[in-house]
């Protein structure tokens, strides 16, 4: 599974999803994060994040297999689910 990271450099909460991610992926090697600049976002994923009407950064995406994306939403609702999980 995959956590995808789409955010600005120096912005505090990608610099917080960024250390959760890692701390997750730490602990479960079976969970790996990817980031990425906002502006190299793919179209489907903006599409994602317009329809939810999301505009906030960063925009955090699950990826638990190949071919299904999930749209978390931004930190805050990623730190939320991760305190639901645990």
């Amino acid at each position: 599974m995959e956590l995808i990271i789409y955010g600005r450099d120096n912005c505090p909460y990608t610099e917080d999803a960024k250390t959760l991610a890692e701390m997750i992926s730490e602990k479960d090697n079976h969970i790996r994060y990817r980031y990425y600049d906002w502006e190299d976002m793919p179209k489907k994923h903006k599409f994602y994040i317009q329809k939810r009407q999301h505009n906030t950064k960063p925009a955090i995406f699950i990826k638990p297999n190949k071919h299904t994306t999930i749209f978390v939403g931004g930190y805050k609702e990623f730190l939320t689910l991760h305190q639901q999980l645990t």
